[in-house]
């Protein structure tokens, strides 16, 4: 009896020892992916809840998961099974079982000073429309997502969900601009600074000069050899027509009757926006989801400006649209004041809603903390 009480306590030590040592890098690789995916589940949480908060006209309220920590926990114990009778020290059963759980623990904090307030409330910039511009993605969407109004003649196109009529129009206006007019983005060429300059006559100092200016120093002529210094071309948002220029001005001109003018949103506009879409559909009285034409069928068709589906020869897929209440899988869900928002996480009968929900995190992410241009009115004008 004594040898199996000794085997016992030896296991028991054994245990121990295992449960006290490192983890193992498989251990720390899933518990790395492991954090990953709960802070990216947070972090979703956290956007679909500010769109909720815009859909009821609530303050929104952003939070920074600064800190990562783990919590661990283990435990090992021994059954003995211990029968009476003469052999019993022959028939001893141990039992030994062991356990350890590993938590995350996130540091939450509200994300309210001066460097993010300004990130989220500046007008996004057109090198980020031209970059998305760039990738497979919906260019009426990307539009739609950056463009809060279009002026036109003295008219004004607003593109809000509140109202259905007003923002079919714009809809109607904006496809016109980029199916009609090819509304786009476009790098300027470089602008000269100077007389073109001999090589013999460049030295350190030209070139120190040139790129704290921002400047490039470009080989023009081979013999003999010429360089000219060159001011980069900018990004502007072009369009086929009469009066193409474009002038995206730091303070930009009074408004001719006869120019167009879109005016951009911020991050914190493109949020509450999804939370006007999210209102239209979920509100009492004449609710509708609001849509865009869809060429490659995104799902089921919705109703377009003329209320059925596809009774304009094309079909219209929802921007974004949420489960109210529902309890299927989704992307991601929240509860707010007793009830279930969730984004459902496929593109059947969702149409735009996971690429617009992917764009408004990204964007969220990017220019949350970053010190935007502070005289950027992000009002684009296009001279005649």
């Amino acid at each position: 009896m004594r040898k199996a009480f000794a085997a016992s306590s030896a296991l028991l030590g054994l245990l121990g020892t295992i449960l006290s040592g490192c983890a193992t890098p498989i251990d720390i690789s899933r518990q790395a992916i492991g954090y990953e995916e709960e802070l990216a589940d947070a972090l979703n949480q956290d956007l679909l809840l500010n769109i909720v908060r815009a859909s009821r006209s609530h303050p929104l309220l952003f939070v920074d998961f600064s800190q990562v920590s783990s919590f661990s926990s283990a435990s090992a114990e021994i059954d003995i099974s211990l029968p009476l009778g003469a052999d019993a020290a022959d028939i001893l059963n141990l039992l030994p079982s062991l356990s350890r759980t590993h938590l995350p623990r996130f540091g939450v904090s509200p994300r309210d000073d001066a460097a993010f307030t300004k990130g989220i409330l500046a007008p996004l910039p057109v090198e980020t429309l031209h970059d998305l511009l760039q990738r497979n993605q919906s260019r009426l969407l990307l539009w739609s997502l950056f463009i809060e109004r279009i002026e036109e003649k003295g008219q004004v196109y607003y593109n809000d969900p509140s109202d259905r009529a007003r923002f079919y129009e714009f809809q109607i206006k904006l496809q016109d601009l980029v199916a009609n007019q090819n509304l786009t983005t476009k790098l300027t060429d470089p602008t000269n600074v100077g007389p073109p300059l001999a090589a013999g006559s460049i030295n350190v100092n030209h070139v120190t000069e040139a790129r704290r200016n921002g400047l490039s120093l470009v080989r023009v002529k081979e013999d003999p050899p010429m360089f000219q210094l060159q001011e980069k071309g900018e990004l502007v948002i072009v369009r086929d027509g009469p009066g193409p220029r474009v002038e995206d001005e730091k303070a930009p001109r009074t408004a001719q009757e006869d120019d167009l003018v879109l005016r951009r949103r911020s991050v914190e506009g493109m949020v509450s926006y999804l939370g006007a879409i999210l209102l239209a559909q979920t509100r009492s009285a004449s609710p509708y989801v609001p849509t865009i034409p869809d060429p490659d069928r995104k799902g089921s068709c919705g109703p377009g400006p003329a209320g059925g589906a596809g009774s304009d020869g094309r079909c219209w897929a929802p921007i974004f649209q949420v489960d109210r209440g529902s309890r299927a899988p989704a992307l991601v869900a929240v509860t707010y004041k007793g009830a279930r928002y969730a984004v459902p996480d496929s593109e059947e009968g969702g149409g735009y809603t996971v690429q617009a929900f992917s764009l408004a995190s990204q964007l969220l992410k990017q220019f949350s903390s970053q010190n935007q241009t502070a005289d950027d009115s992000g009002i684009i004008v296009f001279a005649r």
